[in-house]
């Protein structure tokens, strides 16, 4: 926490130029030269937690400790329809707790994890190429992190992504991505350390995805995905049984539209069948899964902005009495939707983020108390679709995986500064065995700089 004063009391006492001055300077750096801009940022977070894995035995029960990300990246427009991005980033640690950990600087690889040129009019036709190392964000739920097991430090994609204008508002993506879990498969990171590792498994996929946004009342969307996993070789500091063999075939779509002025809706589903292994030692079973994400929001259209959402998620889970896999596989979606701690907690029974076997129902209330303040507090009852055997689950028929608290308070300093504040709190139900029912907490106060 010291670390953090430290750095909102830098910000506060930074020199202040003259407006005309400062963007002057500003724009100087970030256009060295004609076609170029330079961009990044700096982020430090400091994080708190208790029991995450629900029991005091564990090793990693208490958490304390800083993450200190930088990132820098330059774009190059050599026409008006071919440009480059390239970015690296580094991310430090430093622990102050586990207790096993060093109480020091992890000094951790620095990667590339954006590299790619993009091309407009694509052969003269209405289509944009993206060809590269790149981020890709086309369903929150099913397509945003491509690289989920180093958490935020990097999201990217290694594909090829082309975006057909097809007018009206009709867009169709095809995409075809290949990431490994070693990053040095790929472009091999500055000083890469061994117990590294950015996916679960060797994967490649490829996306096709519809988006009609030509009707004034509603939009919708339509898409296909094939995701092939190839069991990788993984680093001491993860479970091995994260890795697993499978070839997932999504078949999906959402609707979003407004009811009225007050209210609007968005309705996703997807199935999935294909094979699907439960571990990195068996052999792939047929997988049938189901999986849905709704939401109704309302708008009371008001001076703070108040809103409320009422979100229902369901995720099938795997039935071990039969011989095929019914778990729900959230593709590239294994990123902290709804909370920051459960993802830790979900890998008691998958892997980091493993979104599957749950019933969800959430409200959320966002406003504006200030101006530049937002805060949003979420309510959260978690079940599972299916009970599981183990040592840390309860007995038969026992699904109520517990209740789950969210508070987010945002806050813009200014143009460049930003700062944000978690808060989680999670209170195990009758899913776990009683020796795994510790309530749970996560604390984390963030600031960011970015240019």
């Amino acid at each position: 926490m010291k670390r953090l004063v430290l750095i909102l009391v830098l910000c506060a006492f930074l020199p202040k130029f003259p407006a005309s001055a400062e963007n002057s300077l500003l724009e100087t750096l970030k256009n060295p030269v004609e076609g170029m801009e330079l961009y990044g940022d700096f982020r430090y977070r400091r994080v708190y937690g208790e029991e995450w894995y629900l029991n005091n035995a564990a090793k990693d029960g208490h958490q304390n400790y800083d993450r200190i990300r930088a990132r820098l990246g330059a774009k190059h427009q050599f026409t008006d329809e071919i440009g480059v991005d390239f970015r690296m980033v580094q991310e430090l640690w430093c622990f102050d707790d586990p207790e096993y950990k060093d109480n020091s600087v992890d000094f951790d690889e620095a990667i590339i994890d954006r590299l790619n040129v993009k091309l407009d009019n694509f052969l003269d036709m209405p289509v944009t190429a993206v060809l590269g190392r790149q981020d890709i964000i086309l369903s929150k739920w099913l397509v945003l992190d491509g690289t989920p097991l180093d958490g935020s430090r990097t999201i990217f994609f290694d594909a090829a992504r082309f975006t057909v204008d097809m007018d009206e508002g009709r867009t169709l993506d095809l995409v075809y991505t290949q990431n490994y879990a070693r990053a040095s498969k790929t472009l091999e990171p500055f000083s890469e350390q061994a117990d590294r590792r950015l996916t679960q498994n060797d994967e490649q996929g490829v996306i096709m995805y519809y988006t009609d946004k030509s009707q004034e009342a509603f939009s919708w969307e339509a898409y296909f995905m094939l995701k092939e996993d190839d069991v990788a070789e993984i680093a001491p500091r993860y479970n091995p049984d994260w890795s697993r063999e499978s070839e997932i075939y999504t078949f999906g779509g959402a609707f979003n539209g407004g009811i009225n002025d007050n209210m609007s809706y968005r309705l996703e589903a997807a199935v999935q069948t294909g094979e699907k292994a439960i571990d990195s030692s068996s052999a792939p079973q047929d997988l049938e899964a189901f999986g849905t994400l709704n939401s109704l929001c309302y708008s009371f259209n008001d001076e703070m902005n108040n809103m409320l959402t009422l979100e229902y998620e369901y995720l099938s889970g795997d039935n071990p009495s039969t011989d095929d896999n019914e778990g729900f596989d959230p593709l590239w979606g294994e990123w902290p939707r709804y909370s920051e701690m459960y993802v830790y907690t979900q890998a008691l029974e998958g892997s980091l983020a493993d979104h599957t076997n749950l019933h969800r129902v959430g409200l959320t209330h966002k406003f504006d108390p200030a101006e530049k303040t937002k805060w949003t507090n979420a309510f959260h009852l978690l079940w599972a679709a299916q009970d599981r055997q183990g040592a840390q689950y309860g007995g038969d028929s026992d699904v109520f995986r517990g209740q789950l608290l969210t508070s987010v308070l945002r806050h813009r300093i200014s143009k460049q500064f930003s700062t944000r504040l978690n808060a989680e709190y999670f209170i195990p139900g009758n899913y776990y065995d009683e020796a795994w029912q510790n309530e749970s907490l996560f604390l984390r106060a963030e600031v960011v700089y970015s240019f």
